[in-house]
């Protein structure tokens, strides 16, 4: 069975479209094959196995190589093989030959590479060495800045099986959710991510919003999965670089902060090692709709960045902290101590309706 690529004008292609017509040689959809596996590589094309599903045979696919050059004489031998198949066929000691089938793995993912980018792929090919590229698994390589999410998308529909690329409707649902970004969390929108960002990482200080969701993975959601001490260090165990987010009861305020290093409870009380030292960490507050006045405080003893004590849930020192358990984990404080500002403008415990804790990647 041959695989044979989207019509041009060429002689070949006419011929197999002509053929096809008028019924000489049959015409399989190519994804009722599954299972292709590279079987060789031989002077003329690629050999590969695969499961015909309609029919649960195993036959060989073949495809002409891109390195080929097309002339009469491979034209001609081309056409000679498949009418000699097409003769002895019927014979139990000879390979039969079923028909063509043309390959669609790429058309949807050359078609998104291309609104990526602006350009037809391999623009300096011609159209048919280009197909005979594309169908031999050369690709285009990803336009700096492109969204992961739409580089992962068109390099999906360009998978070798069938099975594995996604359907139309799977496209139009991922398309529609690199259109309209959001990160998943109920306090904070895209903007507000990207200023937490930029103070993590200055390079990224102008990050695109399409990234931003890549950036940010919720690992806990005290409206979700609880409010205490006890879940929130089962949840952030062994992980680093985690962003608290809190917001404050009655005053709706967003605060919070940025720990390099992963959250551990202490099981003692006034150990040695009660406090974690870094200097990458901060506390802020976060002003919506006038983020260039948000509060980014950096801590100024760094050996007491971290604090760690009996009964406390994750603490920043004593500048934020959460209220032992007995507390239900909704009670706060702030007590400017071990950082260069407060956040709030007084030192005080408070109630909170909720918190996330999401990892930076």
């Amino acid at each position: 069975m041959y695989e044979y690529l989207t019509p041009h004008a060429d002689p070949l292609i006419e011929w197999l479209n002509r053929a096809i017509s008028e019924q000489h040689i049959n015409f399989f959809n190519y994804e009722k094959f599954t299972e292709i596996s590279l079987i060789n590589n031989g002077g003329f094309g690629t050999i590969k196995k695969a499961l015909w599903n309609q029919t649960k045979l195993t036959v060989a696919l073949k495809s002409i190589k891109s390195d080929i050059k097309i002339d009469d004489k491979i034209i001609n031998d081309f056409i000679k093989e498949l009418k000699t198949l097409q003769k002895v066929s019927f014979h139990p000691n000879v390979i039969q030959f079923y028909g063509v089938t043309k390959d669609p793995k790429t058309g949807l993912g050359v078609i998104l590479w291309e609104i990526s980018s602006g350009k037809p792929p391999f623009e300096s090919n011609t159209a048919y060495q280009s197909i005979i590229q594309i169908n031999n698994g050369i690709r285009e390589t990803p336009v700096e800045g492109t969204p992961s999410q739409y580089v992962d998308l068109y390099e999906r529909c360009w998978a070798e099986d069938p099975n594995e690329r996604p359907d139309a409707e799977s496209v139009l649902e991922t398309i529609n959710r690199i259109k309209n970004p959001k990160i998943n969390s109920d306090l904070i929108n895209l903007e507000d991510s990207r200023e937490l960002i930029s103070h993590i990482d200055p390079l990224l200080k102008d990050i695109d919003v399409f990234l931003i969701p890549d950036k940010l993975r919720l690992i806990h959601r005290a409206s979700d999965d609880g409010f205490g001490k006890k879940i929130f260090f089962k949840n952030t165990k062994n992980i680093e670089r985690s962003i608290l987010i809190l917001h404050i009861r009655d005053t709706n305020e967003i605060i919070g902060g940025y720990n390099p290093l992963a959250w551990r409870e202490l099981k003692g009380f006034g150990s040695v090692d009660s406090c974690y030292e870094t200097c990458n960490n901060f506390i802020f507050s976060l002003k919506r709709g006038n983020l260039e006045n948000s509060i980014f405080s950096k801590v100024k003893c760094p050996k007491r960045a971290i604090y760690r004590e009996k009964g406390l849930g994750p603490a920043f020192s004593l500048d934020l902290f959460m209220v032992s358990d007995k507390k239900g984990g909704k009670t706060w404080g702030c007590f400017k101590s071990d950082y260069e500002r407060p956040i709030r403008h007084a030192d005080e415990y408070f109630q909170i309706e909720d918190y996330e804790v999401f990892q930076y990647l």
